[in-house]
């Protein structure tokens, strides 16, 4: 399973706080991913922005 973001073409670890995924017939966690911290939204924004100019 996928843990890291995509942000500007690279993959990068979250540096927010740690999300847990459930598994939902089981209710117990799969893994924890750690959320994209204010700087890393802006970073994949302006990345976006980057790449679809109009």
């Amino acid at each position: 399973m996928q843990t890291k973001l995509l942000i500007n073409g690279q993959l990068v670890a979250g540096e927010g706080p740690g999300l847990a995924v459930l598994n939902p017939s089981l209710g117990t966690a799969l893994v924890e991913i750690a959320e994209a911290s204010p700087a890393q939204v802006d970073a994949a924004v302006q990345a976006a922005e980057a790449a679809f100019p109009a």
